[in-house]
């Protein structure tokens, strides 16, 4: 449901060379052991709990419950099924990414830089996240997360552009921080997310680009 790379997903955990790197929240279930509401408990999540979670299916959600305990709270998170199919020649069909990309990137735009000048008036955004209309961003791709690293919770949300994905390790890729305006107006901002609470009166500062949705 998240991912802090731009690679494929993987189950429980994925071999580097020599280095095992796990995939975080993975968790087990048991498809023989249907309570008849087709429930079914979960093997403990990491860094979500440490105790077992009920996890139910229905058509179109899925519904992960943890009781609560001398520890732990409850908690319950509900997740809607997308109606979205991806073409056969679709590398990587990350459904989080696609969606939210297709949501609050794809488009045809014009583009200013920090002093208003219009430097790109035909900036399109594709489907599968392909640039073009801008020498930085020509062939490449953009990526839209709200999770980008293994740190404090941010106050603000992030954009990366990187080159196709060809491998599942590669650092070609540069970011924004991504504010929309209105429906219309995107700001990037060349700086790296604050911090919730520690940063988060620190300004932005003078926007880097601002796209304007045709």
């Amino acid at each position: 449901m998240h991912d802090h790379l731009i690679r494929p997903e993987v189950s429980e955990y994925l071999v580097n060379k020599k280095d095992t790197i796990l995939e975080q929240g993975n968790f087990k279930i048991d498809l023989s052991e249907n309570n008849g509401y087709n429930q079914f408990k979960t093997s403990e999540i990491e860094l979500y709990n440490d105790y077992k979670s009920i996890i139910t299916f229905k058509r179109n959600s899925i519904t992960l419950y943890t009781p609560s305990n001398n520890e732990y709270k409850s908690k319950t998170i509900k997740y809607i099924r997308v109606n979205k199919t991806f073409k056969a020649d679709y590398k990587y069909p990350n459904p989080i990414y696609y969606y939210t990309r297709n949501k609050l990137l794809t488009g045809n735009y014009i583009l200013k830089d920090s002093t208003g000048n219009v430097i790109s008036n035909h900036l399109e955004i594709k489907d599968n996240g392909l640039m073009s209309g801008f020498p930085l961003f020509n062939n490449k791709y953009i990526y839209y997360s709200t999770d980008i690293f293994c740190g404090p919770p941010t106050i603000d949300s992030y954009v990366i552009i990187c080159d196709e994905i060809k491998s599942l390790f590669q650092d070609d890729s540069f970011g924004f921080v991504f504010k929309k305006k209105n429906k219309n107006t995107i700001y990037l901002y060349d700086t790296y997310p604050r911090e919730k609470l520690k940063k988060q009166k620190e300004v932005l500062g003078i926007e880097t680009y601002r796209l304007i949705k045709k």
